[in-house]
Parts: structure tokens; C-alpha cells; sequence
């Protein structure tokens, strides 16, 4: 049973004062420490900590502190805390796994790398993908103000070449999506706001685009079969797991 419990992040002491209290119900630190055998000091603060975990509690009766062990089926909702912290972690490597990616890319392969300063940069990207004609699939980005008018003309050549466009965008941008889905040869999902970053991504053929929305935007063009089809894969994965509109 210890063994089982250790796996909470209980220490040893801790966990003979939990299991002291399942068995006498509630008592006093000094009852405690006579059925535990431990230091009064260390019962103590041990029954802090459990107390900061919720697997402990106290009443007072005649000026003096009972103790007494949660329900055993607090270690559940310690797992279910443990999960919500879990999925957190993995939402928040998944919204930063395109930059993960870019660097580990840019690491590997610097010269099929091509890099374009500035607002033009970007668009010089995608005027790629309108070249390429090959499915675009697009992580989006809130920060899109620095091409908004040239994503209407973009879209216009796009459709006209019958460009196919499954995008990604934050949920935050409900509207936007929205009307994006309006358009022919447009497929569109949201994603929790956390997925936003400064970085859209474009995947198309044996090409990946990077736009990114600084303060001095940069495009950075990458031109490997391997690349995009890794790039594709991952944002297959998040396409399934977005929401539809």
C-alpha cells in the first residue's frame, strides 16, 4: 500500500500519518504521534502537507485541533488534477511545436533555405504557394495585419486556380473563420486560443512556408520533400483534433 501511495508524492511520513488517521477516524497531534511513532515536529508538519493536498483536515473541539483523513477517493481527483495538468502541457508543446520544428529544420538543411525580409517577404511565400498550385494547408495566425489586404487578392488568384485550402485558425477569430469557410476550395476548423503564435504556417507540395509576424516580419521558404511531408503529418494530426465550425 505504501508503495501505491508514494506514487502521490507522499513521503514516508506522511503516509504513516494518513494511514494513522484512516484507522483512529480523528484525533489529536499528540494521539498521532504515540500510534505513528514519529517525531511531534515532523507529525506536524506532515499533516501540513497533507492538509495543502486536501488528504487531510481539522475540526476544533474544547480549543483543541482534531485530525482527520479525506475520503479515500480524494487520490481520484488528485489523478484527474494530474491529467487537466497533463493535457495542459501537451496544448502547450503542441502551440509551439511549428517553432520547434522550424528550428530543427533550419539546423538540417540551411541550403535549401530561403529567407525574405520584411512585409513583401511574406507575401513573396505566398506567391509561392500560388506557383506551386498543390494543396496549401495553413496554420494561421491572429497576427495577420501586416498582409490583410493582400490575402483578398491572394484568395482571388487561389480560388481562380482552384487551390485547395484547409486552414487552421484560433477560435478567438470566429468571424474571420467563418467567412473564410464561405469561400470555394476552402475547408476551415478552430483550435483553442493557446494554439496562437506569431508564426503561420503554409504546406504545400515539396515546400514549407513560414511566415513570421514580428516587429521586422521574415518569410522563410524551405524546399525538402522529407521537411513538408514531416510538416504535413503533424498538421494532419491537429487537424483532427480541431474543432469544425
Amino acid at each position: 500500500m505504501e508503495d501505491i501511495l508514494k506514487k502521490f508524492n507522499l513521503a514516508d511520513n506522511e503516509i504513516k500519518v494518513y494511514l494513522c488517521l484512516i484507522g483512529l477516524g480523528s484525533a489529536t497531534a499528540g494521539e498521532i504521534t504515540s500510534k505513528a511513532g514519529i517525531h511531534r515536529r515532523n507529525v506536524y508538519d506532515s499533516l501540513e502537507r497533507l492538509i495543502k493536498k486536501g488528504l487531510a483536515g481539522y475540526v476544533i473541539k474544547n480549543n483543541r485541533k482534531y485530525f482527520k483523513a479525506a475520503h479515500p477517493k480524494h487520490f481520484f481527483y488528485l489523478l484527474e488534477e494530474e491529467q487537466q495538468a497533463l493535457n495542459e502541457r501537451k496544448k502547450k508543446i503542441k502551440s509551439i511545436m511549428p517553432q520547434l520544428l522550424l528550428a530543427q529544420t533550419l539546423i538540417k538543411d540551411k541550403e535549401r533555405i530561403t529567407v525574405f525580409e520584411g512585409k513583401q517577404g511574406l507575401i513573396n511565400i505566398l506567391e509561392e504557394v500560388l506557383k506551386t498550385g498543390k494543396e496549401n494547408l495553413v496554420f494561421s495566425t491572429t497576427k495577420i495585419k501586416y498582409i490583410h489586404a493582400y490575402l483578398k487578392l491572394f484568395h482571388k488568384k487561389r480560388i481562380k486556380a482552384r487551390i485547395v485550402d484547409k486552414i487552421i485558425l484560433n477560435k478567438q477569430e470566429e468571424k474571420r473563420a467563418k467567412n473564410l469557410a464561405k469561400l470555394k476550395y476552402t475547408e476551415v476548423k478552430v483550435m483553442p486560443k493557446e494554439f496562437d503564435s506569431p508564426l503561420a504556417l503554409n504546406i504545400f507540395g515539396n515546400k514549407v512556408g513560414m511566415l513570421i509576424f514580428s516587429e521586422n516580419p521574415i518569410g522563410i521558404l524551405i524546399e525538402d520533400k522529407e521537411v513538408a511531408d514531416s510538416f504535413r503529418k503533424y498538421f494532419n494530426l491537429l487537424w483532427e483534433m480541431a474543432e469544425p465550425l
